[in-house]
């Protein structure tokens, strides 16, 4: 499968130049994300939010310790994967070589980008935990009905 979309995406022509795919990449990803918060909100403003814990799902019938271990080894890969920004923004300050002012402005505005996604998708899972209770779904906005 990468084989083929890979095929595709070299007969673009100036694909260097697809700047204006990361801002439409960006503008998506807040929109999703302020849905989801903007939702898990109102749900829970309106009283009728979900229970929650703060162990999560309770072992018992429904679930097996084996089953609640495995969950969260996924949900520490899933944070992982979604934290994977963080190698590219080592490999992005080592290539900084430039003057010093520039450098540490790059620098700075990494760190800003980082810490503004990572407040922003933190309470994004908040609101939708607090929302949809032990039982969230993965995806946020499955669990609104879309």
């Amino acid at each position: 499968m990468q084989v083929h979309q890979q095929s595709i995406l070299s007969q673009i022509p100036n694909f260097h130049k697809l700047s204006w795919l990361s801002i439409v990449a960006a503008i998506m990803s807040f929109s999703y994300a302020g849905i989801g918060m903007g939702l898990s909100f109102a749900k829970v403003v309106s009283g009728k939010g979900e229970k929650t814990t703060l162990t999560g799902v309770e072992i018992g019938l429904d679930l097996t310790v084996v089953e609640k271990t495995w969950r969260i080894f996924q949900a520490m890969g899933d944070m992982a994967l979604a934290c994977a920004y963080s190698a590219i923004l080592i490999e992005v300050q080592d290539t900084l070589r430039s003057s010093p002012p520039e450098n540490k402005v790059m620098k700075k505005a990494n760190a800003v980008a980082t810490c503004a996604a990572t407040t922003l998708y933190m309470m994004c899972g908040c609101f939708g935990y607090a929302a949809q209770g032990n039982h969230a779904p993965g995806n946020l906005l499955t669990g609104f009905g879309f």
